[in-house]
């Protein structure tokens, strides 16, 4: 695979990595992804699963390529992760006209391609790793990536305003009353999140669960600055 001029790897209905080979030492890489939800958060509120989604994807990826040609790779694929995720939430239909009241058919065509259209996917180009050892060593985020010039201005726009201008291609996420956009608030979040899940699955915990928060008062005082 190390050859291959482009590789595509995805992660469920989620996203995916598209890594373009150049020319040696010139590899790029981008990320297609949903900025709204978390990684696994949309198949966890369905109910089942699909044999299918990677088929579907394939199909429509190919369907965009034989249309634009390599030209149309990114958008193939936010349109193949999107009819993968259609028909997800679909699901299988009852065969009504079948002798057998356990017969089950996969929904239309045109109903995946109608269901796709509220799924939507953000592209954006990934810093390629030099170190094998370590090889995310700045802490990369989209954020950084896509206000890098203006990250004060944007800063200020979401303290006076609650949003701001070209953050449409960065993940936001939404914890109850809480939003946020920084990716190690994003991963503490979920981190606690999924330890809580994990906690009530089991009826008859053997300790108890404990979550201290730490508030930083300079924080607090200056919202521009953010509690570490």
């Amino acid at each position: 695979m190390h050859q291959c001029p482009y590789l595509v790897v995805l992660f469920g209905t989620d996203g995916a990595v598209l890594y373009r080979r150049v020319k040696e030492r010139e590899d790029e890489a981008f990320v297609i992804f949903d900025p709204c939800l978390l990684e696994d958060s949309f198949a966890s509120n369905i109910n089942g699963n699909m044999i299918g989604l990677t088929s579907i994807f394939t199909a429509t990826l190919v369907k965009q390529l034989a249309k634009e040609g390599f030209y149309g790779l990114i958008t193939g694929i936010q349109k193949g992760l999107a009819n993968s995720r259609s028909l997800l939430e679909i699901g299988y239909k009852k065969n009504n006209g079948s002798e057998s009241h356990d017969a089950l058919e996969y929904p239309k065509l045109k109903e995946i391609s109608e269901g796709s259209v509220k799924h939507t996917y953000s592209c954006s180009s990934i810093e390629l790793p030099t170190n094998l050892k370590n090889p995310d060593p700045n802490f990369w985020r989209i954020l950084d990536h896509n206000t890098h010039n203006i990250r004060q201005l944007v800063a200020r726009e979401i303290v006076l305003k609650g949003k701001a201008n070209g953050l449409e291609n960065v993940p936001i996420c939404k914890f109850g009353d809480i939003k946020t956009i920084d990716r190690a608030e994003i991963e503490s979040y979920s981190s606690i999140k999924e330890l809580i899940i994990e906690f009530l699955k089991n009826q008859k915990p053997k300790k108890i669960l404990f979550v201290l928060l730490y508030l930083d008062p300079l924080a607090l005082a200056n919202p521009l600055v953010s509690s570490k």
